[in-house]
This record gives structure tokens, sequence and C-alpha cells, in this order.
């Protein structure tokens, strides 16, 4: 905590040395011939205090210098004049000041005065801490969001193209505009897998080898080849955050390298992207989940353009021999089809962010393209286990219950333990490798959803339509595929109501924060005034909240403050709207609720926080609230409700506080 300095202008010595013993802080001396902007803001001083010995222009002249300094500008000053000259400040409408004391002067009043605006001063400089804090909290948000719709914009973009020049261009705009990479390195497998062979770069990465002998490889780059693991020169485990910071990094042919990240696609590593340099040193921050699915779109289109050239060459050879195409089980038209079938259903899972629609474009595809009947999907997020089950049109709703997913507890734990797919083939002749033993109870496939190398759920075939004739290997190899895209669409559809639902409400408390409960009021008076319904507000104060936080501390004053939300949650109405309206301040909206009710309310509320044992430093401790009341018809205006309510508050604080006050009557509840 920054030490507390006073600084006097135009007193003794005598003075000085009287006050710096009387309130414990460092006091300094100036006199008004010495003083300049430059010696104030070199003392730093908490609080200024003004002795006039001079003509009050030249007091005008030393404030209205230091406040012209961002650093001194917010530094409470105490002027200290003649009572004889009381009329003069009146006179310079300019002279800002925070207190006035008169000579002569009790020197124990100016030590109580001073105490004061010391502290007026460290709350001032700590909610000024609080707004930043909350500034850098939306903006970070603001980010999330950004990031997330162009990362979709992205996966989109990359679909478009079955060709690797263009492929690579969408890459190379991607990382230049979402990661403020100005200098990378892509390189991919070659047929044998015995070379990496750079297919794309930017800026001085162009002067890197363009083959790397995988044997030969070391540092950072084995690393990951080994590990399949990204790299990075810093990160930040903590907050899932890749941070190419200072320091040495690892010298890649002359070329820094900040980190490595492996193109994945299911179980098959494709090659690296290697990043040496980022545009701006204030963009070292890459966020690692969102990094993981950016490099998973890039795997998927390098994957589906790989996967288009085999479709080509397949085809190549279907026109040089008849013979090879009666022993094809796949026709060309068929594996057209199912390319045609990943790439439309890629594209519809990311063309949504909510989950219940992700579950309906699996259940589309799942029934109508590969003739599932009735199909489970298990999924793993932050310990909770979530179940869907789909079933094909036809199949009566009311047999969910009846079809328990732990049937095949034994399949699924061997699945999310090892990543390894289950199929359960129709015959012998159809026999498919499999990690358990086949009997009546077995699900027809189990395939888990992976992501980032990790299962985070399994998908589970239980049977198909009658017309379905069986399930071969080329329905596991393209649900094989698809697995890899739901997974991906799957957790972004958990992520987005989550980042979505923190722009809205506060932290601590889980209410709606200030501005969102701001457009609840003009939402709830717009339809009081159409339909002519009364409408309430209740404005709630904690008393003596700031001396709550210096007895027991402000983890103490969080947890008051989510304690006394949850009695407002119990007491509310399903129409009712809570909200955290200020630091200690709550927001109560009653639709359809007149003053007079929502005095009842406000009185009951009143009560129980009252009644309320809070967990304090040593032990249970007490606290109570103010609450001012104010609604519709009454007052005519979103602006009027809202100032009525807060006089009504004042009012109850000045009259001894834990009360009720309306405006709309005369009468207080006591």
């Amino acid at each position: 905590m920054k030490e507390n300095k006073i600084l006097i202008i135009g007193e003794s010595e005598a003075t000085v040395s009287s006050l710096r013993e009387g309130t414990g802080c460092p006091t300094f001396f100036l006199e008004e011939s010495q003083v300049s902007p430059e010696k104030v803001f070199q003392i730093g001083p908490s609080l200024m205090i003004i002795v006039k010995n001079g003509p009050m222009e030249s007091i005008s002249e030393i404030i209205t210098r230091n406040q012209d300094v961002q650093e001194l500008k917010d530094v409470p000053t105490m002027l200290v004049i003649p009572k004889t000259e009381l009329q003069e400040i009146s006179r310079l409408e300019t002279i800002l000041f925070d207190d006035l004391i008169t000579t002569p002067f009790d020197l124990s009043e100016l030590k109580i005065r001073v105490d004061s605006l010391l502290k007026k001063n460290l709350l001032s400089l700590q909610i000024n801490g609080l707004k930043k804090e909350l500034n850098r909290a939306n903006e970070q948000m603001k980010e999330k969001m950004f990031l997330m719709t162009t990362l979709f914009v992205v996966g989109e973009k990359l679909k478009e193209h079955l060709d690797p020049t263009e492929i690579y261009r969408a890459i190379r705009e991607t990382l230049s505009g979402i990661s403020d990479v100005k200098c990378f390195s892509i390189y991919l497998f070659d047929e044998g897998r015995n070379n990496l062979v750079k297919v794309t770069s930017k800026d001085i990465a162009k002067q890197i080898p363009e083959k790397l002998p995988v044997e030969e490889s070391d540092g950072p780059i084995k690393e990951v080849l080994d590990s399949e693991e990204a790299y990075c020169h810093s990160r930040n485990d903590s907050t899932k955050q890749l941070k190419c910071g200072d320091g040495e990094t690892h010298d890649f042919f002359g070329v820094p390298l900040l980190a490595v990240l492996p193109i994945k696609t299911g179980k098959k590593n494709l090659g690296i992207i290697n990043i040496h340099e980022l545009k701006e040193t204030q963009c070292d921050k890459i966020d690692f989940n969102l990094l993981t699915i950016l490099t998973a779109q890039v795997a998927s289109a390098i994957y589906n353009c790989e996967l288009h050239k085999k479709i080509e060459n397949v085809a190549a050879e279907l026109d040089l021999t008849s013979k090879k195409l009666e022993k094809s089980k796949l026709s060309l038209e068929e594996q057209m089809f199912h390319l045609n079938t990943i790439t439309l259903f890629s594209s519809q899972l990311h063309s949504t962010f909510k989950l219940e629609e992700v579950y309906e474009v699996i259940r589309d595809l799942l029934v109508n393209f590969l003739g599932i009947e009735i199909f489970h999907i298990i999924y793993f997020d932050e310990g909770n286990q979530d179940v869907y089950i789909g079933m094909a049109d036809g199949v009566p709703r009311e047999d969910e219950d009846k079809l328990p997913v732990s049937r095949f507890k034994s399949v699924t734990d061997k699945v999310m333990r090892t990543g390894e797919s289950f199929f359960r083939p129709d015959s012998e002749d159809d026999a498919m490798p499999s990690l358990l033993k086949v009997d009546e109870s077995s699900p027809l496939a189990c395939l888990p959803l992976m992501l980032d190398e990790k299962p985070r759920g399994v998908l589970v075939i239980e049977s198909l339509l009658p017309q379905k004739d069986g399930f071969n290997k080329e329905d596991y190899e393209l649900l094989s595929l698809l697995t890899q895209e739901a997974a991906l669409s799957l957790m972004t559809g958990r992520l987005y109501p989550k980042v979505q639902s923190k722009s809205i409400t506060d932290p601590n408390t889980g209410l709606f924060n200030h501005s969102h409960f701001q457009k609840c009021i003009d939402l709830e008076f717009l339809r009081a005034r159409r339909y002519k319904t009364p409408l309430s507000l209740l404005l709630i104060d904690v008393d003596d909240f700031n001396k709550l936080n210096a007895a027991h501390g402000y983890l103490i004053g969080d947890a008051v403050l989510s304690d006394i939300a949850k009695i407002l949650d119990l007491t509310r109405s399903h129409l009712d709207v809570l909200a955290q309206y200020g630091q200690e301040e709550f927001g109560v909206l009653l639709p359809q609720t007149s003053p007079e009710g929502a005095v009842i309310l406000a009185e009951r509320i009143r009560e129980a926080i009252e009644e309320y044992s809070f967990q304090g430093k040593d032990g249970p401790t007490k606290v109570t609230v103010s609450i001012g009341v104010a609604g519709f018809p009454f007052h005519k205006s979103k602006e009027a409700i809202i100032s009525a309510a807060e006089s009504s508050l004042m009012d109850a604080k000045k009259s001894g506080k834990n009360q009720v006050k309306s405006n709309e009557s005369n009468e207080t509840a006591l």
C-alpha cells in the first residue's frame, strides 16, 4: 500500500512538525515561491495543505497548475485562510478544493480533517483500481467473443477450399489476423513420414530449409514430434495461455522459435506449425483453447484436401481398369457421397453455437444418412456427465427410460480409458479389431469423441433401422471422421453459453450486472406502460459496508454480498429481476407489483437479512440493509423511478438505517 505523505505550502516549520507528530505521516514543507508541479510530483503527496500568505490569485494559480498534471489531479487539497478573507473565495470560481479551514485554527481539528481527507484519498484510489480491473475484464471478454466469432468464420473459410494453394493462403491470413503472427512456417510429413516438408512460410521464415529429416530433428521440434503436444517458449498453465515472453528463445536455423503446434486430425499427426515472431510486443499471449480449435480447423482442412486428392487418384485408377472398379467395395460415387456428407455435416455443425442445434444436426446425419435407429452421446464436461439419446422418427419417446446407456458401461468405460473405438461385426467374415469381448449386451459400435488427443465422451450406436442392411467397415470409417467434427462442436456449444453469461452477470453474486439490469428496466417499463400494470423498483444498500470490510476483510465482505444475493433469490417470485446495482447495492425489479406490495416485500427482505447470521472473521456477525422503494404509475418515466428509489434509499439512510422508505407514501415500514 502507498505511504501517506502530507505537503504543506506556505506555513511554518512548527506546524509541519506538529502535524507530522499528530498523524504519524511524513510531512513536507514548501514556500509559495518554491512551488512547481515538478517538485510536487517528486514529493508524491497524498494530501496538499495550502496556507494563504499572499493574494488569493496565487493560491488559485498553484492549484490550477497542479491539477493540470494527471498524477496530481485526484490529490485532495485543503485551504487554510484567515477568517476575515472568506469572501475572497467566492470571487474565484476556478479554485477547486476538498476542504477549508480558517485561522486561527485548533491543531486537533486540523488533524481530524487531515485524517478524513487521507481516508478519502485511499478510498478513491481503491475505487479507481476496481474500475480498472472491471474495464480490463470487460475488454478480455470482448476479445474472447471476437476471437470465437472469428474462428467460426475461419473454419467456414477453410472448408471452402480443396486446393492446397488456397488452403495455405487462408492459413496465412488466419495466423496473421487472429494471433498477430508476423513470421511462421508450416511443415507437413512426406508420404513416407521420413521428412517434414515446408509447404508455406512468411517473412524471414522463408530462409529456413525446405526439408527437415525427422531423424535429425532436435530441441522443441523433436519434443513436439515425440509427444504430439504443443510447445511454447513460455506457458501460463493456470490461465491456459501460451505466452511468448522475453528471454532467450531456441534458435532454429538463425530464426527464433517461439512456439511449435502439432497439426493433428484423429490419431494422425500431419505436421507442425512453427511460430517465429509476433507483430507487436504487446500481442504476446495466445489463448490455448482457442489456438487448439484453430489448429484443429487447419488439420481438418488439410486432411480434407488430402482426402480429396486420394479420391482423385482413385478416380484415375478406376478409369485405367474396369477390374479394379468391380473389386472395389466403394465406388467413386460412394466416396464422393461420403466426402460431400462430411463437408455438409461440418458446415451445419459450425453454423451454430447452440448445443441443442448441434445435437439435432448429429441426429439428422446418423438417422437419415447412416440409417441408425437409436444412439447415445455421453459427454463429460468439468466432471459432469451429459447423456443425449437420439432416436429415429417413429420410435416412441416414452421408451427412453427403458434404454439406459449404463447397459453398455463396460464398453464405454474401456473406450474412455483407451481412446480406442469398439465395433461389433455383423458376422465373423466382417470381423474388425476390437478391444472388448463381444456379447449380446454390447452396442453395435462405440467411438470416442476426441479433442486434443483426449476422449471427452463417446458415441454409442445401439440399433439400426429395419431397412438398413448391416453396419459395414465403410460406415465405421465415415463415423470416425464425423466424430472428430462432432467433438469440436460439442465443446464449442458448451463454451459459448458460459462466455455469453459472464458478460451480463456479476462474478461474485451471479446476479445480473448494472448494465443488463438497466436493459431489464427499459423492457419492463415499456410493458407496464403499454398494459397499464404497476411496476416497482427496490434499491437495497448494505449498511456500514465499508466498516464491515475494514473489520473483517474484503473476502468476508464478498461472502456477505453473496449470501444477501441468495436471500433475495429465496424471497422473489418468478417474474422478479435481481441485480448487483453497485458495489454494495442490489436492485430488485418487481413487474405487476404496486408500491404497497413492494413495501411489504421490502420489509420481508429487510427482516430476513437482519435475522440472518453471516459468517464474520471470528464468528457469526449481523448485517442490516436500508431499502428505497419507487414505482410506476406514480412516476411516469424510467429515470423518475430510479431517481425516486435512490431518494427513498437516502431517506432510509438518514433516518437511522435498517429501514424501508417509499416516496409514494408518507408511511415508513418499521
